[in-house]
């Protein structure tokens, strides 16, 4: 699958040439590896084939990246996600307002921005490593209640069966944009999903809750094998 992707990466790349000819060969399977859809010059939309493959019978129901939208919101790292992203996936946008992620680096400023942050990132490495509680670091305990709601949700997203991120290329007027430029801004917030996760992890093992830590370690494993299955090597890198 990530072969083809790479394969459609480089083939969906090539500009349209001046004056947008007309092909001049009948697209099929001797000539192409698909041979459609086709966009409104007459070129293969490698762009939609590329994401009917990847959605195959996914629908907003059984697809885990609905549910990860409502817990990382509409703009994952600070631009929007483009309305085609959404037709793609068959949805409305999340609303700008509701309760998503809290932001890491605010929520943390004080401990980033000190003249040397590293005594901080060192504990916090501890916390990820064994079991702690409220009184080994009260901030962190704060940051897991604050984001208590998103987590649950993204907990109950990789619950679903189905994963399909479409890849969004093309500009806002619908020119031909690369494949390769696609936005993977919701991929790195998996990241930040499983930070927390395992934060949370061992915070439940402090606090002798050992079926509730061993779900959350299986939600980490879970959004793993789901993000692997998307259509680009980021989503391989992340999973």
């Amino acid at each position: 699958m990530h072969l083809l992707c790479l394969c459609l990466f480089v083939t969906g790349a090539a500009p349209d040439a001046p004056g947008k000819p007309t092909p001049k060969f009948e697209p099929g399977r001797d000539t192409t590896f698909v041979d459609g859809p086709l966009d409104k010059d007459g070129y293969i939309d490698y762009e939609a084939a590329l994401n009917a493959r990847l959605k195959g019978k996914t629908t907003p129901d059984s697809n885990a990246l609905v549910l990860l939208l409502k817990c990382i919101g509409p703009k994952p790292e600070g631009a929007e996600l483009k309305p085609d992203f959404y037709k793609a996936l068959g949805i409305d946008a999340p609303p700008a307002d509701g309760q998503y992620l809290a932001k890491y680096y605010l929520h943390f400023a004080l401990e980033l921005n000190a003249p040397d942050p590293r005594a901080f990132r060192d504990h916090e490495a501890k916390l990820k490593r064994q079991p702690w509680t409220k009184d080994d670091s009260p901030k962190h305990a704060e940051w897991l209640n604050i984001n208590e709601k998103p987590l649950a949700i993204a907990v109950e997203a990789t619950r679903r069966p189905d994963y399909f991120h479409p890849m969004i290329s093309r500009k806002p007027n619908g020119d031909r944009g690369m494949l390769i430029e696609a936005s993977m801004s919701m991929v790195q917030k998996y990241r930040e999903i499983t930070s927390l996760l395992t934060l949370r992890v061992n915070w439940h093992l402090g606090a002798g809750k050992f079926d509730d830590a061993c779900a959350d370690a299986l939600a980490i494993h879970r959004l793993g094998r789901l993000a692997v299955r998307g259509g680009s090597f980021i989503e391989l890198l992340v999973g």
